[in-house]
């Protein structure tokens, strides 16, 4: 599975995004973003896997492989 992810410093902030596809690269794709002062990049990461929990991030992961 494609995974991908971007952390920026925007100013006092930092803006984290990541991008799960399917396996092989089929669809679907799911995404989270987060934007916190940049000295929280914890609760950024952490709002980011919530996002993609809440997405079916496991069974898209852990999938059968002829998904």
């Amino acid at each position: 599975s494609p995974i991908a992810a971007l952390a920026e410093i925007i100013g006092p902030e930092v803006w984290l995004r990541a991008v799960i596809g399917g396996r092989d690269g089929h669809p679907p794709t799911i995404c989270g973003d987060a934007k916190r002062p940049a000295g929280q990049m914890t609760e950024a990461v952490t709002s980011v896997i919530e996002q993609l929990q809440e997405q079916g991030v496991a069974k898209l992961l852990n999938g059968p492989a002829d998904m």
